[in-house]
């Protein structure tokens, strides 16, 4: 009886335990990603700076490339006083798997992956 309530307690605990919105975040990297495209339609190339692509960023969101290449980034972004989770995105080849902060790593190419 006594492992059977300390099951119940932990199941309510955790749906207690508040998520962080990271919709913001998401929807900056696919803001993102089709400011890239129309920068490799004009360049041939992905731009490898942020300021050169244009995109809306919601507030609170910080993108960074962790990757950069003429055919092929990836980049994590985050939300302002949010912390230890993020998202990630990658396009192409890139060297390695963008991971989130809690280990998600984005696979498939042009999927956003955050944390929940």
């Amino acid at each position: 009886m006594k492992i059977a309530i300390a099951g119940l307690a932990l199941i309510t605990a955790s749906a207690l335990t508040p998520r962080t919105d990271l919709t913001p975040v998401s929807k900056t990297l696919q803001s993102l990603k089709v400011g890239q495209e129309v920068y490799f339609t004009d360049h041939n190339r992905y731009a490898s700076d942020l300021s050169q692509v244009k995109y809306t960023v919601a507030d609170g969101v910080t993108l960074k490339f962790l990757e950069s290449q003429a055919n092929a980034y990836s980049v994590v972004g985050t939300l302002a006083d949010a912390e230890g989770v993020s998202c990630v995105m990658k396009i192409g080849s890139v060297s390695k798997l963008p991971q989130t902060a809690k280990g998600k790593p984005a696979e498939n190419e042009g999927a956003i992956v955050c944390d929940e």
